[in-house]
């Protein structure tokens, strides 16, 4: 009676786990991006899911912060050099796995590729904007003084 019973048991818990597997094997890994996942692949990406949650807060407020900074620098709250300090501060507050490879051209010194890069950020958010004109001439003016005076460095 013992072996009928486990029999019974272990066709039942068969019966049950085979269309779950049908389940995660069909509907979960046959989604887009997953269809080359093994089982284990797939729970580790699960397990991942809170550190992304985490990761992703901390972009966003990154992307908050970045869009504040260029802001001042359009209203003219922040010279060209200040937006510069804060956006490199800002860099370098990441946490070091979510930065990116340095993308500065080995030509440019540290700051001068923050002013350059705050620059392209300005005129990149003004693309639309009726001021764009005035702004990006005041800022020109700022990064070629800038670039003067970094010549003018021995």
């Amino acid at each position: 009676m013992k072996i009928v019973t486990l029999l019974v048991l272990c066709l039942g818990a068969f019966g049950v786990l085979l269309p779950i597997a049908f389940y995660v094997n069909d509907e979960v890994l046959g989604s887009p991006g997953r269809q080359h996942l093994t089982l284990s692949d797939w729970l580790h990406e699960e397990r991942r899911i809170p550190q992304l949650e985490a990761d992703k807060t901390i972009l966003s407020r990154l992307i908050g912060e970045n869009a504040v900074i260029l802001d001042a620098l359009i209203e003219g709250r922040l010279s060209l050099r200040a937006a510069a300090d804060a956006l490199r501060a800002l860099r370098e507050s990441k946490p070091a796995h979510l930065c990116s490879k340095d993308d500065r051209p080995p030509e440019q010194s540290v700051e001068e590729y923050f002013v350059r890069r705050a620059f392209r950020g300005a005129e990149l958010a003004l693309r639309d904007d009726p001021r764009r004109d005035a702004i990006l001439e005041r800022l020109q003016a700022e990064l070629d003084d800038f670039l003067c005076a970094q010549d003018a460095q021995p």
